[in-house]
């Protein structure tokens, strides 16, 4: 039985614990390499050094934005297009985004070194922050190329349904960065310098991996030279389905612009590096719904590609149960055990444990209601309902993030409570949005589960 037999055939409960945990696995890895550097600086070099590296994220979410423009747009088309039993057309879809993450990331690296001084200030670093931020940023933008292609093809093995590839490359990768960081800040003491190339290393390590993963033919595709001619009607709808993902990168880092300033005006570089732990932990939660989302994406798109609608809808379900679950256990956890959890963020830090607890509580006190964001924004980017999926990126970091702030830090509690408090209502709204949305879709998987199969959606 070949895989996409596999997909369209097995039940799905047992195809979402096989692909979703590898899955899941993966991402809460591959969120450990921001998350690890800051464990590092935090305990090996301090305080201001880890809020000029949180000062540094919203530029590292602009990168990742536009690997994700490129890369799930094109992870999204394989698994529709390998439904279909169109081999050629997955195949031009890994050619193109080869070329794309290439061009793209070029562009990139040297725009932003040129003005890169001036945009860190403009994200929130200050006097203290400054030095470290631009060491460190310049080292990481050196390796935006290796970490995008590592990122990217890597997502495209996963579209094809190969989660075990995927996932040992992200394990190899995180290994390898907790190893250099950890010989670069303690026994070789470079500071943010040590963790930045322990981070790129760590990326290139990655790349090679996914590269050699299309060179051996290990793989259902192939990685042909005439494949990487640019199809600019492909990469059109490769890059609308990619559009929510990145859009969502972007807003974010937008918004974090915005509440890294905020912070540093109500609480200092204190309040700066406290965010950076309360994200790191953040997304180690989100990471486990993300990979579930992720791990189900090929399991949605060949079904959905297939007319297999009912089997759609079973997917969605047990995915909705298993983010509410999850995530309100993560959520509990860091609620019920704050000062544990920070500390394994400080050295000499004690600002970020004596201010930490509260803000942490409050900041995460809505992951259910994120969590059920994330789930039903992958859905729609699964099935290729583009404009959904934009609406739901736009409207939680875009307009909910920012209005809070602004309404919440203006008109209720001009202070740093409340611009914590602007976060999980943010989040609520955009739960409740994105149930509203799914309502619809789930009625109409119903419907569609009960007409003749191939009937068009």
């Amino acid at each position: 039985m070949d895989r996409r037999e596999t997909i369209l055939t097995k039940p799905v409960r047992t195809l979402l614990v096989r692909f979703g945990l590898p899955s899941v696995l993966a991402m809460v890895i591959n969120t450990l390499y921001s998350v690890v550097d800051r464990i590092f600086v935090g305990k090996g070099v301090g305080e201001d050094a880890l809020a000029a590296v949180t000062v540094c994220f919203p530029m590292l979410m602009i990168m990742m934005a536009l690997g994700m423009l490129i890369a799930l747009g094109g992870s999204t088309l394989i698994s529709l297009y390998l439904g279909q039993d169109n081999r050629a057309r997955a195949e031009k879809v890994v050619g193109n985004g080869f070329t794309i993450i290439v061009v793209t990331m070029g562009l990139f690296m040297v725009g932003i070194m040129f003005n890169l001084e001036r945009l860190l200030y403009l994200f929130g670093a200050n006097e203290a922050t400054i030095g470290d931020a631009r060491s460190y940023m310049l080292i990481i933008l050196l390796g935006s190329i290796p970490h995008e292609i590592g990122f990217g093809i890597n997502t495209y093995i996963r579209g094809e349904g190969n989660i075990r590839y995927s996932v040992t490359t992200s394990i190899v990768g995180a290994l390898a960065n907790i190893l250099f960081d950890y010989l670069l800040v303690f026994v070789i003491p470079l500071g943010v310098k040590g963790v930045a190339i322990g981070t790129v290393s760590a990326w290139s390590i990655r790349m090679m991996m996914v590269l050699a993963f299309y060179y051996r033919k290990k793989g259902l595709l192939r990685f042909r030279a005439r494949d990487i001619k640019p199809d600019f009607q492909l990469i059109g709808r490769m890059l609308s389905i990619g559009l929510a993902p990145c859009s969502m990168q972007l807003l974010g880092s937008a918004a974090l612009i915005y509440l890294n300033r905020s912070l540093l005006h109500y609480g200092g570089n204190t309040a700066v590096a406290l965010y950076g732990v309360g994200m790191s932990l953040f997304q180690v939660v989100a990471m486990f719904v993300r990979g579930m989302g992720a791990g189900a994406q090929p399991i949605i798109g060949f079904n959905f590609g297939a007319g297999q609608y009912e089997r759609v809808r079973r997917c969605l379900a047990d995915l909705g149960s298993a983010t509410v679950l999850v995530s309100a256990a993560g959520a509990a956890l860091l609620v019920s055990f704050p000062v544990f959890f920070l500390s394994l963020f400080t050295g000499n830090a004690s600002g970020l444990v004596e201010l930490g607890p509260t803000c942490l509580r409050i900041y995460v006190c809505m992951l259910p209601f994120a969590g059920v964001n994330m789930l039903i924004l992958q859905y729609f980017q699964s099935v290729g309902r583009a404009g959904k999926a934009l609406l739901l990126s736009v409207c939680r970091l875009g307009i909910f993030m920012p209005a809070c702030l602004l309404f919440i830090t203006n008109l209720i509690s001009p202070t740093l409570f409340g611009v914590w408090i602007a976060l999980p209502a943010a989040d609520f709204l955009a739960g409740a949005l994105s149930l509203a949305l799914i309502i619809p879709e789930w009625r109409g998987a119903l419907r569609r589960a009960n007409e003749p199969l191939g009937t068009k959606p």
